[in-house]
């Protein structure tokens, strides 16, 4: 006896009882898909496109030249199964191109997050993470643009992986979009490292008492770029009377030196790295203030 799910992917494979057809893509690369109304409605698009007010609920015939066939037809099967076949079936490219048209057609949140769920596994600093981000914003799909960051950590990290990911990006530059986008994607993925580097200045081990103070020595502070992170954090510790033991600051202030060693440079080459593609945003009428990658710590 075959599953549900397994059920309603044979009557699509096979078209049995099919009463609606989906003519997707152009020429020799078209597809015809002979498909349910009761399944398809799942997606708000063609609910709205199979009611007895458009022409598409009278003729039960959807025609869609600008998408990719292939990628139409897994996120079809998508619609009766509510799940994805295993990877790899298409690029990580190719997926987030899927959830672009999952918001385009308003598929079920549970296929959209089954798409982002892959793409996030991908990601891989140094070798796609700065081409992923760049089509994230492409597409216009900032919520990805967020899920993506989240996946990216100081682990392993150091600054031959950082300029192999974003030193001498191909981009076309005669493609305004792209070169837009792609500066975006530096910038945010800079943004997110920094945070990063910041995140380790701060010492470890919070503490209620009343008989320790935060410092930070004045030669500390002048040696490392995060003085002002410190102090910012110092103050805000003493406004909220949370403090931290004399023996924690000491190990924080020694997890710093040692931070700060091993960072300066990719510090300081995200932050040449930042002001460089700010200028180009600003040159090019965009705004640079994106807070994309500020958020992930």
């Amino acid at each position: 006896m075959p599953t549900l799910t397994s059920y309603l992917a044979d009557m699509l494979s096979n078209g049995t009882d099919a009463d609606v057809v989906l003519e997707i893509g152009l020429g020799a690369n078209s597809l015809s898909i002979h498909a349910h109304s009761l399944i398809l409605q799942r997606a708000e698009y063609f609910r709205i496109a199979l009611s007895s007010g458009f022409r598409e609920g009278l003729s039960k015939t959807i025609v869609i030249e600008d998408v990719n066939p292939h990628l139409a037809s897994i996120l079809i099967k998508a619609l009766y199964t509510d799940s994805l076949p295993n990877p790899p079936y298409a690029t990580s490219l190719n997926v987030l191109e899927m959830l672009a048209l999952c918001r385009r057609f308003m598929f079920p949140s549970i296929i959209s997050s089954g798409l982002m769920s892959i793409v996030e596994k991908r990601v891989v600093l140094g070798e796609n993470a700065l081409i992923l981000l760049a089509k994230a914003y492409d597409l216009d799909l900032l919520d990805a643009v967020d899920n993506l960051l989240s996946t990216i950590r100081l682990e392993n990290i150091n600054i031959n992986v950082v300029q192999r990911e974003l030193v001498g990006s191909n981009v076309d530059r005669d493609d305004i979009g792209a070169v837009t986008s792609t500066v975006k994607a530096r910038l945010a993925l800079c943004k997110r490292l920094t945070c990063l580097l910041k995140g380790v200045a701060l010492p470890p081990g919070k503490f209620a008492s009343s008989k320790h103070r935060v410092t930070v020595t004045r030669e500390l502070a002048q040696r490392n770029p995060f003085g002002d992170i410190i102090q910012g954090h110092q103050e805000e510790v003493q406004e909220c009377a949370t403090l931290y033991t004399q023996e924690a600051v000491d190990r924080g202030q020694s997890y710093l030196a040692r931070d700060f060693a091993k960072y300066r440079d990719l510090f300081v080459f995200l932050g040449d790295e930042m002001y460089a593609s700010s200028q180009v945003l600003l040159a090019s009428g965009c705004s640079s203030d994106d807070k994309k990658g500020e958020g992930h710590t």
